[in-house]
């Protein structure tokens, strides 16, 4: 059996889509499930298992889980169960900058050494890449119009509050409807963003991109994307690129570790 732990009953839809069982198919039971309502389940599910005689494979990811002391306790809790593998799954940093706490904790390196597998968003020296599995999303490949010139994506609980900003087009991290997100992104010439998936998407589908960044996670983004404040966004568009090659590119990291992961469950 295979259970995906992630953030899976927020409202925030790049949590909901970053499941890599999303778009991965196996050939054995899997599950997925919140890493903070449903985590102690694992304990029930592994000795059920057990009495199956079947073996018991986690994936932790995707979402910010690493760096981030509110995951830290259900990470180290299921890894303490020793279950058959464990792997992590683009996964990445998230530590606010308002914790004023800088670097990968030494505890979650234990993590990632319990593991037999990993590859996170980050790109940093060392660690071994892997973009988010919802560049897999089929509704990334749309054909898509443009209406208009500059969006706005903004995370739920962190308005993009600017004057300059009032009558762009806005949508938040909310909106569940993928369809409609990626219709929206693709819409217009450049995007501003303070939503890690929401810059990342927008890239995806070769937008010129700004990000407002609140967390550590935009830090190592692996494309470079101009970052400021709110209010030098005028500035900051003038520094932005489009990446014409970044939704293939991140696909062929996932297959690639789709196959890798294919090899373990043998």
């Amino acid at each position: 059996m295979i259970i995906n732990i992630h953030r899976n009953s927020s409202n925030n839809i790049g949590d909901l889509l970053s499941s890599p069982l999303n778009y991965f198919k196996y050939d054995q039971e899997t599950k997925i499930i919140d890493i903070c309502d449903d985590y102690k389940s694992v304990f029930f599910t592994k000795w059920f298992c057990k009495l199956k005689l079947e073996k018991l494979h986690i994936i932790f990811g995707g979402g910010g889980l690493l760096d981030n002391s509110y995951f830290e306790k259900e990470l180290s809790y299921v890894t303490n169960l020793e279950p058959d593998s464990i792997i992590y799954w683009g996964v990445g940093r998230n530590k606010h900058y308002d914790e004023n706490v800088l670097g990968l904790n030494s505890s979650l390196k234990a993590l990632l050494r319990a593991s037999r597998l990993w590859g996170v968003r980050d790109k940093i020296e060392g660690m071994n890449y892997l973009p988010c599995s919802s560049c897999m999303h089929p509704a990334l490949g749309m054909n898509l119009g443009l209406r208009n010139d500059i969006v706005i994506y903004e995370h739920q609980h962190i308005p993009l509050n600017s004057e300059s900003l009032e009558n762009k087009p806005k949508m938040t991290n909310n909106h569940c409807n993928f369809e409609e997100v990626v219709e929206f992104l693709g819409s217009a010439n450049y995007v501003i963003t303070n939503s890690y998936h929401g810059m990342y998407w927008a890239l995806l589908l070769k937008k010129k991109v700004v990000a407002v960044p609140f967390s550590n996670k935009f830090d190592f983004f692996s494309y470079d994307v101009p970052m400021g404040g709110v209010e030098d966004w005028s500035e900051l568009l003038e520094k932005s690129t489009i990446y014409d090659n970044a939704l293939e590119e991140c696909r062929l990291l996932n297959n690639e570790f789709y196959k890798k992961t294919l090899t373990l469950y043998q």
